[in-house]
């Protein structure tokens, strides 16, 4: 799955298997997935401790995640729903619905910020 974030590139596996025990957390994490008739349902842990969902919700690297992805009817939006579950951070579980509209000529473009660019910005002479 190619993400726009970062250029990220996430990969599911479908064929079940297990991570290794020393398997690394990283942005994108493990991600096994399998099919429950059209719905893609995909389960991600060895995730960095971070800030998951750019909106405040703070996770340590014992988060898991489930994802469940399906078509609309009419195949012009896709549909996912996302449930957070970690511990150590959260009470309860998370939970969050996203909608992608497919839209003609769309794709998904190369990430053009650079992190670094921040902390070396300089007022303009005047």
């Amino acid at each position: 799955m190619k993400l726009e974030y970062y250029d990220l590139v996430r990969i599911i596996f479908l064929d079940g298997r297990k991570p290794e025990a020393d398997y690394p957390h990283s942005m994108t994490g493990f991600a096994t997935g399998h099919w429950e008739g059209a719905t893609l349902v995909v389960e991600t842990t060895h995730l960095e401790a971070a800030t998951l969902t750019n909106n405040g919700l703070d996770h340590s690297q014992n988060i898991r995640v489930i994802e469940r992805f399906r078509l609309s009817p009419d195949h012009q939006v896709l549909m996912a729903t996302q449930e957070y579950e970690d511990p150590t951070m959260i009470e309860n579980r998370g939970v969050r619905f996203i909608a992608w509209r497919k839209q003609p000529g769309q794709h998904v473009y190369p990430y053009e910020c650079d992190p670094g660019f921040a902390g070396n910005y300089q007022e303009p002479k005047k």
